[in-house]
């Protein structure tokens, strides 16, 4: 405590040093000077004194004098002018009960003091002492209160309306002033200023101490800024997140527990105010990126028989991607593109240039990694090893890594009700993106290239809006700055279904090499249809690969308990390596799968050749999936490559004609400054940490599913002032605060990696059903009705046999929108419609340990349950209704078409 303090403590204790009291008399001073003199020849301290003078004997002891319980009683019983804690202050404030502040003098500076320890002297110790008996009496206090005495408890014999409708915060603090007074008075000192708070009246002035039962019966006082509010305007930035009610902010602003709404709101437009500033200037520096996807949601008619009808609101939300590791001068210019297009230099694509893009060998090497990787998951002997392959995977098999440690800098934009499923409102879009919310000006803008990414239906209207525009005289509204990126999370999740279909089987056969046989053995809800359930189809798959490929490894070691099996025989990393290359030549190669088809004089099995194919499929979307979450565009771009491929093999021409215009881009068209930017800002990374890369437009995904709930308690669209100010531009913060809540009060799992819950039992049903069936052993003539599509061989005949490669680049050169044949079929994607049970909840996938962890659909639907309920039913009605409307319109024209 400092010399201020002490005097004030000095002051509120003995009021002024002039108190009569205190007589500056030269008697008084002899007189101490000898009561002092007799205790020393007592051989006492002052303490001993104290001490023997308190120590209050036994009534019957001698050493009980009269005198000295008449001065004693008296003394402790308040009946003297001088009362205890006065002489206990003093004795607290006194300069010698703590350390003096050291001076600098002639002969040493105040840091050459040797400071005395302050926890043997009086001011610390008193302080200690005085915490615990108020620790005791809190504790005390706290028992009283929480009794089934104290006032609090109602008991279910005692509860009646009446009860819950007398409910009264002032008969609540009455109970806690009557039985609890220091815990209130110490709550009262944490929640305001000592120069508001009320003093506390002596006992026995009327008994009048400070009620918070009256305050409570008064209207609530004016703010002056001194009400330390700073944690309650985060529990009211909480609330707006959760779209509470007016009338809950009003309750708890009472309580002290949250700002008002007024309050709330203004803070909200301060912040939106300053995000715009900062994204103005951020794109001055023209490094950056534009996402966006459309957003919609129903309006029910309540009251339909007075002619009211069902709204749909569309609009479209959008986000604002810095780029790192870049320099948009040069990577943006747009004369080596436009040159390249001139020159027509993608007529050297051809089916040999296709097919030596796909690095096989590295392919083959990943698939050795991952077999291995899933045999040390599931065999704890070899847990050892996880950090071996984790090694692996970042060094000799990485091919073209994210910077380690680079975090994502994002900025939502606001929200317009121009529909981005509308070509022609792109251009509306686009105008309001870069000119109005970036204020950049048109010249500014049609100077370099500006990356815009979206799913394959935004980049295939993006394109057709620059085909109808490009014969347009002014350098801007030809939107030839508009450079299309397909994001990629779309693109996996149409893989998915491709996966699913080939190898889903017949459903009158149980045929083990089929997922449909597996989803029915797991008890899985699975459904063969377009755009699956996202999260439970990935489980099925990788469940299912990683059964396959742990009987594989039985089989190919010829053990029955992998476990015992390297527990009783160690085995070297490098030699286990060994054995996985050797166990994907067998079963994930197309030699293997050749090997065990049906040919004319030797009889094959079907049935095996089926499950090599369908495990070469799931692994490439296993490696798909591994390769975003660790950064490695590089070896995802070697997926994309094979996809290239798969794609065209199983008839989803859409997507394979993206894959040829990346190819043509990359290999022919683009600079090498314009394919850096690109690769090393294809995907985005909110923590930093390594393992937590995820694509883009899964992130617009989840900015958009917290869009579509708070848009649900306001009937207004989303392009007005409201909701484009003060909910779009803040979206990212309003997630943030629901997780930092949760956090706060320790309601987040414990590692936040969402890590699937161990079903140990179905796994081994799997297993146990493969090894029983003999799934990957090979049985002569094993044939059950069902012969899976080779997708990437039939792709590569298409490419090899056919012209789509010459008619692909003849169109392309002709028209460079017009990548899309007229019979290539149509794409719905998840986010063109309202209600989307692929992806309740949007959560990236992680690798963590070299091993690739899927959130699991229970945890998902638990989150989501709340969040769903209240507007599942309005959605399905309006699903219908949009798709409906979306054909008929796509019927009239292509401009018009809202796929």
């Amino acid at each position: 405590m400092g010399d201020i303090d002490t005097e004030k403590s000095l002051q509120a204790a003995l009021g002024d040093i002039n108190d009569p009291r205190l007589s500056a008399s030269s008697s008084n001073a002899k007189a101490i000077d000898e009561v002092l003199k007799c205790i020393q020849k007592n051989d006492w301290t002052l303490g001993h004194f104290l001490l023997h003078l308190f120590a209050y004997p036994a009534q019957n002891d001698p050493r009980n004098t009269a005198t000295r319980s008449t001065m004693v009683s008296h003394f402790l019983g308040g009946r003297l002018n001088v009362k205890p804690e006065e002489i206990v202050e003093l004795m607290y404030s006194s300069k010698y009960s703590a350390p003096l502040i050291p001076r600098n003098s002639k002969n040493r500076s105040a840091s050459e003091v040797e400071h005395r320890d302050e926890t043997i002297m009086a001011r610390w110790r008193l302080r200690q002492w005085a915490i615990e008996k108020v620790e005791k009496v809190i504790e005390k206090e706290a028992e009283a209160v929480s009794s089934k005495e104290g006032g609090l408890h109602l008991s279910n014999k005692d509860a009646s309306w009446t009860s819950m409708h007398n409910f009264s915060l002032a008969n609540i603090l009455a109970v806690i002033e009557q039985k609890g007074p220091t815990f209130l008075r110490l709550l009262i000192a944490a929640a305001k200023p000592a120069s508001e708070r009320p003093k506390p009246c002596e006992i026995g002035d009327n008994g009048a101490g400070p009620s918070y039962a009256i305050h409570f019966s008064k209207p609530a006082p004016s703010g002056k800024g001194k009400n330390r509010r700073d944690p309650l305007m985060i529990f009211a930035i909480w609330l707006f997140a959760h779209t509470a009610p007016h009338g809950v902010y009003a309750v708890l602003n009472r309580l002290g527990l949250s700002v008002s709404y007024t309050t709330v709101l203004k803070l909200l437009r301060s912040l939106s105010h300053s995000a715009k500033g900062v994204i103005r200037t951020k794109a001055r520096t023209r490094a950056f990126l534009v996402i966006y996807d459309n957003i919609n949601r129903m309006a029910r008619a309540w009251d339909p028989d007075l002619g009211q009808k069902d709204h749909i609101y569309n609009g479209t939300a959008a986000t604002f991607i810095e780029l790192e590791d870049c320099n948009p001068e040069r990577a943006f210019d747009t004369e080596p593109l436009r040159n390249a297009r001139e020159q027509e230099q993608r007529k050297g694509l051809d089916w040999k240039l296709l097919y030596q893009r796909v690095k096989w060998d590295q392919v083959n090497e990943i698939f050795a990694l991952h077999s291995l990787a899933m045999l040390v998951e599931a065999t704890p002997s070899l847990v050892d090893h996880q950090a071996f392959i984790q090694l692996q995977f970042r060094t000799r098999t990485a091919v073209r890594q994210m910077r380690n440690g680079r975090k994502t800098t994002l900025h939502p934009l606001e929200t317009t009700n121009f529909n981005e499923g509308n070509t022609a409102e792109n251009a509306k879009v686009l105008d309001d993106l870069l000119l109005n919310q970036l204020g950049m000006p048109k010249e500014e803008v049609d100077r370099l290239l500006v990356i815009v990414g979206g799913d394959q239906s935004t980049v295939e209207k993006l394109r057709t809006l620059k085909k109808f525009l490009a014969s347009c005289p002014h350098g801007y509204a030809r939107y030839g700055w508009v450079l299309p990126l397909i994001q990629l999370w779309h693109m996996g999740w149409a893989d998915l279904e491709r996966v699913l279909n080939t190898h889903w089987g017949n459903a009158q056969v149980d045929d083990p090499s089929s997922f449909g046989s597996a989803n029915i053995l797991l008890g899985r809800k699975v459904k063969d249809v377009k755009r699956p359930d996202y999260y439970p189809a990935q489980h099925l798959v990788f469940d299912t690969l990683k059964a396959d490929i742990l009987d594989c490894w039985r089989i190919h070691l010829r053990v029955d308990d992998l476990d015992d099996h390297f527990h009783k025989n160690p085995v070297e990393i490098e030699e286990l390596l060994g054995l996985a290359r050797d166990l994907c030549a067998r079963y994930l190669s197309a030699a293997a799968y050749d090997q065990f088809c049906k040919r004319r004089a030797i009889p094959g099995d079907q049935v095996l050749a089926d499950a090599i194919l369908r495990m070469r499929d799931s692994m490439l979307h296993y490696e798909f999936q591994c390769a975003v979450a660790e950064g490695d565009i590089g070896r995802v771009m070697n997926i994309m490559s094979v996809w290239t491929y798969t794609f065209t093999g199983s008839g989803k021409n859409k997507y394979s004609n993206e894959l040829l215009e990346l190819t043509c881009n990359f290999e022919f068209e683009y600079s090498e400054d314009l394919k850096n930017a690109i690769l090393d800002n294809w995907l985005c990374n909110l923590s930093g940490i390594e393992g937590c890369w995820f694509p883009m437009d899964l992130l617009q995904e989840k900015n958009i599913k917290q869009l579509k709930k708070m848009s649900q308690k306001r009937n207004t669209p989303f392009g007005g002032a409201f909701f484009k100010a003060i909910i779009a531009v803040n979206i990212r913060a309003f997630l943030e605060a629901i997780t930092t809540m949760k956090t706060s009060v320790r309601l987040v799992r414990t590692g936040a990696s969402h890590r699937r819950t161990a079903k140990t039992a179905a796994a081994k049903e799997l297993t146990r059903n493969m090894a029983e069936q003999g799934l990957h052993k090979f049985r002569a003539g094993r044939q059950l009705g069902r012969v899976a599509q080779d997708d990437f061989e039939m792709g590569y005949l298409r490419f090899q046999k056919t012209s789509r490669i010459l008619d692909f680049i003849e169109r392309t050169i002709r028209d460079a929108g017009a990548i899309h044949a007229d019979g290539d079929e149509a794409v719905v994607n998840a986010g063109d419609i309202a209600l989307n049970p692929a992806i309740p909840t949007v959560v990236p996938n992680m690798v963590i340990n070299g091993s690739l962890i899927v959130p699991d659909e229970e945890d998902l639907a638990e989150e989501d349950e709340e969040d769903e309920s209240e507007i599942r039913e309005d959605e399905e009605r309006f699903a219908q209704e949009y798709l409906s409307s979306a054909c008929s319109a796509g019927a009239r024209s292509e401009s018009s078409d809202s796929e």
